[in-house]
């Protein structure tokens, strides 16, 4: 069974691990990605570049989980999701139809670190206090 502190950590983990590497990719190709998915590629290579940064800062966080940046990263993805639906139904930014499947599933992925990243930090808090 993984312990309170471990859930949150492997969480941490995951998504730290999703983030680079999807930050990775489009960092480093974003013509590539642009054209695949149909995005701006200024949007691609902004996007990977924050990934990067966001997955290093996991990392750290990772290892010594503060309380309050746990949940500035809990809110973080959740407001990720929500802006991810958001660029699909406003039209803003028009994603092919493998653009639109790749910003789904990295949505519903998400919302999957963040669900278990909450849960992590609840069963860490239950067992301090």
């Amino acid at each position: 069974m993984v312990n309170n502190g471990n859930l949150l950590r492997q969480a941490l983990l995951l998504d730290a691990m999703a983030s680079g590497l999807m930050g990775i990719v489009m960092a480093a190709a974003p013509g590539f990605v642009a054209q695949l998915l149909n995005l701006p590629m200024g949007f691609v290579l902004y996007i990977g570049i924050f990934l990067i940064g966001f997955a290093a800062a996991l990392l750290v966080l990772r290892r010594y989980p503060l309380p309050a940046l746990v949940w500035l990263v809990i809110v973080g993805n959740a407001g990720w999701v929500l802006a991810s639906i958001a660029i699909l139904f406003t039209g803003l930014i028009a994603p092919n139809t493998l653009g639109i499947v790749v910003i789904a599933a990295q949505a519903l992925a998400v919302a999957v670190f963040a669900e278990l990243e909450f849960m992590g930090q609840r069963r860490t808090s239950a067992a301090v206090a």
